[in-house]
C-alpha cells in the first residue's frame, strides 16, 4: 500500500509512467464496475478510456494520494452515468 502511495504522489507530479502502474492495479476492477453499470463491453471499454484521460489530465489535483481508488472509481461511475444519459437521450430522440 505505501508503494501505491508514492505511485501516486510520481503520478501527481507528473509521472506518466506511475500513472499507468496505478491504472494497471486497478485495471480489472475498472473493467467489471464499468461493465456492471453500462450492460455492454464496448460501452464499458469506452467509459474507461474517458476516465483514464480525464483522471490523467485531473491527477494533479488530487490531494490524498490513499484515495487514489475511491477517486478513479468516482470518475469512472460519473462517466457511466454520463454514457447512460446519452443513450436514453438517443433512444427518446428516435
Amino acid at each position: 500500500m505505501k508503494h501505491d502511495i508514492e505511485l501516486v504522489k510520481k503520478a501527481i507530479k507528473g509521472d506518466a509512467q506511475a500513472f499507468e502502474q496505478l491504472l494497471f492495479k486497478e485495471e480489472q476492477m475498472l473493467y467489471y464496475k464499468a461493465l456492471s453499470y453500462v450492460g455492454r463491453k464496448e460501452d464499458a471499454l469506452d467509459v474507461i478510456q474517458e476516465t483514464t484521460c480525464k483522471a490523467f489530465l485531473a491527477i494533479k489535483d488530487l490531494r490524498n494520494p490513499e484515495y487514489f481508488s475511491t477517486w478513479l472509481f468516482r470518475i469512472l461511475i460519473r462517466e457511466c452515468y454520463q454514457l447512460l444519459e446519452e443513450t436514453r437521450s438517443n433512444d427518446s430522440v428516435r
